[in-house]
């Protein structure tokens, strides 16, 4: 299957007509979103350890990434709900849940990316010291 059809594939949701069916398919969701941002996030955590700015593996640091990402990805399906309720009668209103899905997975990954890109900076600059 190709990229496009992928793309297209996933631009399509069912009729979602309840909040209940709006929260589910966005639950169905979750898993892949957290497996997004694991693999992304280990990457910021191995370029901060790398680079110094860490010295043992920063459990506080990794649960609150965690607990904010999933805390902006419910506001997905929430956004999702009050977005039906205002564009109720246009056509895009059916491929909201998509749309919103797809846009907050790739922010989230370039914010993941911003840090990875800021502890490049720090290192390079010598704000961070290394080993």
């Amino acid at each position: 299957m190709a990229f496009g059809d992928l793309l297209h594939k996933a631009s399509l949701s069912p009729d979602l007509n309840t909040n209940r069916e709006i929260i589910w398919w966005w639950e169905k969701k979750r898993i892949l979103y957290n497996a997004v941002m694991l693999i992304f996030g280990s990457v910021t955590l191995l370029l901060a350890y790398l680079g110094g700015a860490i010295k043992m593996f920063p459990w506080i640091g990794l649960t609150f990434f965690a607990v904010s990402a999933n805390i902006f990805y419910t506001s997905g399906w929430i956004i999702d709900i009050a977005g039906r309720r205002f564009l109720s009668d246009q056509p895009i209103s059916r491929r909201l849940s998509p749309i919103l899905f797809l846009a907050g997975t790739v922010f989230s990954v370039f914010l993941t990316f911003a840090f990875d890109t800021a502890m490049l900076i720090a290192i390079v600059t010598g704000s961070v010291s290394h080993k």
